[in-house]
């Protein structure tokens, strides 16, 4: 059973190719998929609440789909959509939003999400205000949160290494990676190897990365059957709160 951590929906101008609930259902039985973390088509040029609007209309909640909105500071709406029931979690782009994690405009968000217990997915990039370091800090100062950075914590491969270091020696329970647009097999191995198995989350990253090749490349790391079931499944169904 695999859980895909990281699935964008909809349309957006960053990429001509896009995914509906309809289509991304069609890859899942393709690929043996069997639920999936989905969110708006992150837009310069749409304001967040609108993308979650259209997520959240559209959804209708699909027993496979768990809804993750996306949050801005410069779109407060965002911060009610977060009192949704069907809401399961919350995903922030520091380098759209042009804020880091730790910015003082983000703690009513990460304290909502201390209340009503919802996980955060966060971009990690090459963009400084992406960097793991000021989600390592808020992680420390929220950790009652789980927070997930998002490709392995870098998306670059000198940025991942350099992630991994800094995690390694933190240790925090409340901060998880997962691999969407996980280029190297090897940045897998050497999560696991530095945070262990049980921080690492299955994600493909799609439109913007291939669902068989992030199969792949998990499956070419090296790791042992048992961290891979962690990572592929048992470590976000805790964080989805998946009974068995």
């Amino acid at each position: 059973m695999i859980i895909d951590f990281h699935v964008h929906i909809g349309k957006t101008e960053k990429t001509r190719y896009y995914y509906t609930f309809s289509s991304y259902k069609k890859l899942m039985d393709e690929n043996g998929i069997s639920k999936a973390v989905v969110m708006p088509n992150i837009s310069s040029e749409i304001k967040a609440s609108k993308l979650n609007t259209k997520l959240l209309d559209d959804c209708d909640l699909p027993s496979w789909g768990f809804p993750f909105i996306v949050i801005d500071p410069n779109d407060d709406l965002t911060f009610k959509q977060m009192l949704y029931n069907h809401v399961c979690g919350v995903k922030f782009h520091p380098s759209v939003s042009r804020y880091s994690t730790d910015s003082s405009l983000m703690s009513k968000f990460w304290k909502r999400c201390e209340e009503r217990k919802l996980s955060v997915l966060v971009h990690c990039g090459r963009d400084k205000l992406s960097n793991i370091q000021y989600l390592v800090t808020t992680a420390k100062m929220f950790n009652k949160v789980n927070f997930i950075g998002a490709h392995l914590g870098g998306n670059a491969t000198d940025i991942i290494e350099k992630s991994l270091d800094i995690l390694g020696k933190e240790k925090l329970d409340n901060l998880y990676l997962d691999i969407s647009a996980g280029k190297l097999p090897r940045l897998i191995k050497l999560a696991v190897s530095k945070i262990g198995a049980d921080k690492i989350l299955f994600g493909s990253d799609v439109p913007y990365a291939d669902l068989k090749i992030s199969k792949i490349c998990l499956e070419l790391s090296e790791v042992s059957n048992f961290e891979m079931d962690m990572i592929f499944y048992d470590n976000a169904k805790k964080l989805l709160k998946i009974g068995n």
